[in-house]
């Protein structure tokens, strides 16, 4: 488990590359292609590659931010929350991910919930990675 922990910094840096080669073959294939919701009476229009570069960048910064605390003799996260972190953050992200395709094949009454839903889920999923750092950082770890 501690050699995955390790590594987890490696699973989100697969994935953001993923999605960003993803994007740039969706910014030839899929530029018609929206993401598109309505909060109250505003009605948002974004385009799927600027989610998924969005989203690339996120999870590049995320893994950079684990490589530092798990490869520290300082501070060490929550193993737990670091997994929970992990899953909820793929979780919501790959549904983000795979809108584009679903939103096509599938008629959906609520595909704008289930945009929200796993936007508003990733945000908080994030609060819960800078929680998880807040600990690493007030319960350092004796050097021996």
């Amino acid at each position: 488990m501690d050699k995955i922990l390790k590594d987890i910094h490696w699973l989100f840096w697969g994935f953001a590359l993923v999605s960003l080669v993803y994007g740039i073959y969706g910014r030839i294939n899929m530029s018609q292609s929206t993401l598109d919701f309505i909060i109250h009476d505003t009605y948002f229009i974004i385009s799927s590659v600027h989610v998924l570069t969005f989203q690339s960048v996120l999870l590049f910064i995320v893994g950079f931010i684990y490589y530092i605390f798990y490869n520290s003799s300082r501070f060490k996260p929550v193993p737990i929350l670091s997994v929970v972190h992990a899953l909820l953050t793929l979780v919501g992200l790959s549904l983000l991910f795979f809108i584009p395709m679903i939103k096509n094949r599938l008629s959906l009454v609520n595909m704008n919930e289930i945009v929200l839903v796993s936007a508003f889920g990733v945000l908080l999923t994030q609060i819960l990675f800078l929680v998880n750092l807040f600990i690493a950082v007030l319960r350092k770890k004796s050097t021996p």
